[in-house]
C-alpha cells in the first residue's frame, strides 16, 4: 500500500498524455467540454447564492438533451487500482 502511494495515479486513460499547459482548462482536471456543455455549466454556477439566507435545498433538473447523455453503445471506461 505504501508503495502504491508513490506511484502516480491518473483519473483517466487521456489524462497523463495531456500537455501540462492544457490541464488547467479542463474541468475536474480530465473531463474535455463541448463549448455547449461549458456554457451550461457557467450558466449554473452563476445562479448559486452565496447568501446563507437565501440557500436551500436546489431545484434538481433532468437535461433532456441528447449531447448531454453517454451513448448506450460507448463502454464506459474504467480500471482498478493496483492495491485493490
Amino acid at each position: 500500500a505504501a508503495e502504491d502511494a508513490k506511484k502516480p495515479v491518473a483519473i483517466s486513460v487521456e489524462q497523463p498524455t495531456v500537455a501540462k499547459a492544457v490541464s488547467p482548462f479542463l474541468f475536474e482536471g480530465d473531463i474535455f467540454l463541448s463549448k455547449k456543455q461549458a456554457i451550461n455549466i457557467l450558466n449554473e454556477a452563476s445562479k448559486v447564492t452565496t447568501d446563507p439566507k437565501k440557500r436551500g435545498r436546489g431545484r434538481r433538473s433532468f437535461d433532456a438533451s441528447p449531447e448531454s447523455k453517454w451513448p448506450v453503445t460507448a463502454p464506459i471506461k474504467y480500471r482498478f487500482h493496483e492495491s485493490l
